[in-house]
């Protein structure tokens, strides 16, 4: 998984980079984003949801994806050419 952030060309056979992911992924993103919503809601995978942050965020790499939890949920709002990334999700920890 990792050597998918540092090589963002590499893919496993029958599978896809992580470069065409976040391409696919930025297509329905940016497809989205041109219907004017105030609020959009998106459902995806932890790895997709890191490529899709890092588009925005550079700092999000294999190190941010090995921190997530599951579920995990992160709010960005998108105003012009800023962009704020917030961890919504705070998981309670029981004893």
């Amino acid at each position: 998984m990792k050597r998918t952030f540092d090589d963002i060309d590499f893919k496993v056979d029958g599978g896809e980079s992580t470069k065409e992911a976040t391409v696919r992924a930025l297509e329905l993103f940016k497809e989205v984003m041109n219907e004017k919503q105030k609020t959009t809601l998106f459902v995806t995978h932890g790895n997709l949801m890191t490529l899709i942050l890092r588009y925005f965020d550079p700092k999000f790499g294999f190190s941010e994806w090995s921190r997530l939890t599951n579920p995990d949920v992160y709010q960005m709002d998108l105003q012009k050419k800023n962009v704020s990334i917030t961890r919504l999700w705070n998981e309670q920890k029981t004893n």
